[in-house]
């Protein structure tokens, strides 16, 4: 999930320097989709290490 975050927010770099169009669009899908795989991984992992 990490690097796909990461991997995400190169791509949006990458789209504001070369000033695409598509920037907006893909910022908003690529947070939404971001978010609920960064929310559903929250509620299926247990915090609980000590075990």
């Amino acid at each position: 999930m990490l690097s796909l975050s990461v991997a995400y927010g190169a791509v949006c770099a990458i789209l504001a320097v070369l000033d695409s169009s598509a920037i907006g669009t893909f910022a908003i899908v690529g947070a939404v989709v971001l978010g609920a795989l960064w929310a559903i991984r929250g509620f299926f992992i247990t915090r609980d290490r000590a075990r």
